[in-house]
């Protein structure tokens, strides 16, 4: 199976490219352009390239979270859209979109408990800074993993992510 994970936002794309349960390349493509559509486009031809070059036959894409925001919701459906149809004019045949709890949970990183969220908070801190220290602590938990499973030393986020996803799959279908 030749696989691509992809982490997406409106500002980057980090991916990490699989051949028959092996990683083969990873990164992170900075997204450049004036407006959305523009930076859709910019980005597509790089996707549209690894789909043909690896000869990409799946594409894992995590599902964009809600956001309160409309404008943001609906930069991140375009971005989605330009992503998958950049990718299926490159030969990519399946899709599939995966919930971030849900990957994170099959490589060991759940949720925290009340006595860990407690633990890496700090009272005298603002609830968005300690909501902030979390989600910091959950993606270096996930970077933690994926670095050990793939021998690698990621100290990207984002990129720890889409390989995150591909640990998640490589685990559920190979029993690793």
């Amino acid at each position: 199976m030749r696989l691509i994970t992809i982490d997406a936002s409106t500002k980057s794309v980090a991916f990490g490219i699989f051949i028959d349960g092996r990683l083969e390349k990873y990164g992170k493509i900075n997204i450049q352009g004036k407006d959305i559509y523009e930076k859709c486009a910019n980005t597509a031809h790089t996707l549209t390239s690894f789909a043909r070059l690896y000869q990409i036959e799946k594409a894992i894409i995590e599902k964009p979270v809600y956001v309160n925001s409309p404008q943001v919701m609906m930069m991140l459906s375009i971005a989605q859209g330009a992503l998958i149809g950049a990718l299926a004019v490159g030969g990519v045949r399946k899709f599939e979109g995966v919930v971030p709890t849900a990957w994170a949970s099959k490589i060991g990183v759940t949720s925290f408990t009340k006595a860990e969220k407690a633990m890496y908070g700090d009272a005298k801190r603002s609830p968005a800074w300690n909501k902030a220290n979390l989600r910091d602590k959950r993606k270096q938990l996930v970077m933690d993993k994926v670095n050990d499973y793939f021998n690698i030393n990621v100290t990207d986020n984002d990129i720890g992510d889409a390989l995150g996803i591909g640990m998640a799959y490589l685990l559920t279908t190979e029993g690793r």
